[in-house]
């Protein structure tokens, strides 16, 4: 069983994408047919297949909740993932939205992963105990874990690699 991690995303960018991406979630959020056998409709993994790619190369394990408009370019959401936040998901989502760029609040206390990418605090109040980790992280992060899927032959979901990088 996971430690699970909360993460609070927003969103920013144009009002189509922005829109666009709302229209995702909300669909993943209200479509009944589609079960995951741990998560139901609010599986991460939903989101991945209705961007157009396949949720067993991207880790996402994790579920989706309270999606909201704070206005026409603006996008707010929790998710709830095992371990760790879903970097390479919201990276990947910023790749076929090109106007879009997100901030995200993580916490997972039974491991003491307390991350953010929200430097300037503009869009999450935090303590001293968060981490503030920028792109070159979170594609470290990311690249660490393909380099260690190739080495031993398996898949490893990039996102359960943490480790300490001082931010200077």
């Amino acid at each position: 069983m996971p430690n699970w991690n909360k993460t609070k995303y927003v969103f920013i960018g144009s009002k189509e994408e922005i829109g666009k991406l709302y229209e995702i979630i909300v669909n993943t959020l209200s479509d009944k047919t589609q079960k995951s056998g741990d998560f139901g409709n609010d599986w991460l993994g939903f989101i991945v297949k209705a961007i157009n790619e396949n949720p067993n190369e991207i880790y996402c394990r994790g579920y989706i909740e309270n999606p909201k408009l704070t206005n026409e370019t603006t996008l707010k959401f929790t998710t709830w993932t095992a371990w760790s936040c879903c970097y390479e998901l919201f990276e990947l989502i910023c790749q076929k939205f090109p106007t879009l760029e997100y901030y995200f609040i993580s916490t997972e206390p039974n491991n003491g992963v307390y991350q953010t990418n929200d430097k300037n605090r503009e869009y999450f109040k935090y303590s001293g105990k968060y981490e503030v980790i920028g792109k070159e992280e979170i594609r470290f992060f990311t690249e660490i874990g393909n380099v260690i899927s190739k080495m031993n032959g398996e898949s490893i979901p990039n996102d359960t690699i943490y480790l300490k990088i001082p931010i200077g």
